[in-house]
């Protein structure tokens, strides 16, 4: 039941991450012939400054996730219901208060800017985007409800409808009126309107919640959450100034044109970075589930899904630093592609990242958060320091090579050394031989199919890019097919892939 929950979970969320990364591409292009570069890149500097306002959130929601896991676990109505009471009164607060807070930040937005473009409203443009922000926590608590009892393909489905209403809407208003502010107030109206679905969907399914929903939590329970959510905070805070305040520092440092070329290449990235995201967070509720009733077999599957993660990183890894400016070239033009020094070290900086999924997911199943919270600080400190530095004599790569510094810092000790040594109670040792050889295997795939490119030869640039993206994705995996020939998880892979097929 857990295997089949984590499968229809995984594939539902990669499909609704590759449709929705469709759908931005799309939107991100309209943006572009309706409005120009400097719409993006304020857009890009905007989210990055929100990004920073959700810290409001306070890990609350990975926090309440853990609880809630448990809940489910052990079919436990009464302890859902004042869970999800508490989550639903959190969030209207923490709604308020990033209105308020971003509200207050607009008189110094062009203070972040190294030149304000000349674009009309732009506080107002600012202020509907903290809006917007607000809007998404607004009757949202009920999400994850379906989440914890492993029906996040519902929120994938509601995504979907969401997002494609929201680019119909989008075509018709900036294709015919160039209006961007009555884009955002549409954006606000779809969001808001997606919340309320799910909140009506979880009321019918669940109804037992309401019975609970003037209920309060033990004093038990408020203390765990207390202590999780003040760990989940420092490590939320070293995520962002690990990796979300870098478009703040090119917008200050290089300028909003160049903030928008970064975010042009951030866009494929990030939603890549997305895709992988949301298949491990699939399967985290179905391996807290696990940990619960077969503790010692979770190691087994740990390392399972450690493999997936690196062929999936490697894969992906891969085929962005081949194919993503011959990708830009055909969807906004020669002009909007990154230099080449910059795609290599944003290839690197996704493949370390990426690779931390799969320490991710017993890190929030076995509500591991309390033990790095401080070592989410330092790493954030290191971020803002290197990147600031660098980027001031760099630029763009210099910023970049600061987060590179970071990705490889603390959490990338600590982390692993939480997981292997608490949870698992393994040597860590374990955890850095894999990363080092499997890495050696990613650079070899990538090698190997650098060479293969040099007969992706086509006078077409479109025929030229799929030759090259056929190239990339299969020769990656046939690559490492047979560089992991005598891996035990690969067999364990495949044996449980070829048991499924012959079921069906």
């Amino acid at each position: 039941m857990r295997s089949k929950a984590s499968v229809i979970n995984a594939f539902s969320a990669v499909f609704m991450q590759a449709y929705l990364m469709l759908l931005n591409i799309i939107s991100r292009r309209i943006i572009f012939n309706s409005l120009g570069t400097e719409y993006v890149g304020l857009s890009g500097l905007f989210s990055g400054i929100l990004e920073m306002l959700n810290l409001a959130e306070l890990g609350l929601g990975t926090a309440i996730a853990y609880h809630l896991y448990h809940a489910f676990a052990i079919h436990s109505e009464e302890e859902a219901g004042r869970l999800t009471s508490f989550f639903s009164k959190a969030y209207i607060y923490i709604a308020g208060f990033i209105f308020i807070a971003g509200i207050g930040i607009t008189p110094f937005i062009g203070k972040l800017m190294k030149e304000v473009p000349a674009i009309p409203w732009i506080s107002l443009i600012y202020i509907l985007h903290v809006c917007d922000t607000a809007a998404s926590y607004l009757l949202s608590a009920k999400r994850l409800i379906l989440q914890a009892d492993q029906k996040g393909y519902y929120l994938s489905f509601s995504r979907i409808i969401q997002q494609s209403a929201s680019l119909i809407f989008t075509i018709l208003i900036l294709n015919h009126t160039r209006n961007y502010i009555l884009y955002l107030f549409m954006r606000i109206g779809v969001h808001i309107a997606e919340n309320a679905f799910i909140c009506f969907y979880v009321n019918k399914r669940y109804p037992y919640l309401r019975k609970y929903r003037h209920s309060r939590l033990r004093e038990d329970e408020r203390k765990g959450i207390e202590d999780n959510v003040r760990a989940v905070l420092w490590v939320k805070i070293g995520d962002y100034f690990s990796t979300s305040i870098d478009i703040i520092l090119v917008s200050k440092l290089c300028g909003v044109a160049a903030t928008a070329i970064y975010s042009n290449g951030m866009l494929i990235i990030t939603s890549v970075r997305g895709l992988m995201n949301q298949m491990f967070q699939a399967v985290t509720a179905s391996f807290a589930n696990l940990m619960t009733s077969e503790r010692e077999k979770s190691y087994e599957i740990f390392k399972v899904i450690y493999f997936i993660n690196f062929w999936v990183s490697s894969v992906c890894s891969i085929c962005l630093f081949y194919l993503l400016n011959p990708f830009i070239l055909l969807w906004l033009g020669k002009e909007y592609c990154v230099a080449e020094s910059t795609v290599m070290i944003l290839c690197f900086n996704f493949y370390i990242l990426s690779m931390r999924n799969s320490a991710n997911i017993p890190r929030q199943a076995g509500g591991l958060y309390i033990y790095d919270r401080y070592a989410s600080v330092a790493e954030a400190v290191i971020n803002l320091v290197s990147s600031t530095i660098l980027g001031m004599k760099f630029g763009l790569d210099g910023i970049l090579l600061g987060t590179s510094l970071t990705a490889l810092s603390v959490q990338f000790l600590t982390v692993p050394y939480n997981v292997y040594r608490r949870l698992f109670k393994v040597k860590i040792l374990n955890y850095y031989k894999r990363f080092i050889f499997y890495m050696i295997k990613m650079a070899i795939a990538g090698l190997f199919v650098g060479m293969l490119l040099q007969y992706a030869v086509s006078d077409n640039t479109l025929i030229k890019f799929i030759l090259s993206g056929c190239i990339c994705f299969f020769g990656t995996n046939v690559c490492l097919f047979f560089l992991t020939m005598g891996n035990k998880e690969r067999r364990y892979l495949f044996s449980m892939i070829t048991s499924v097929c012959k079921k069906r």
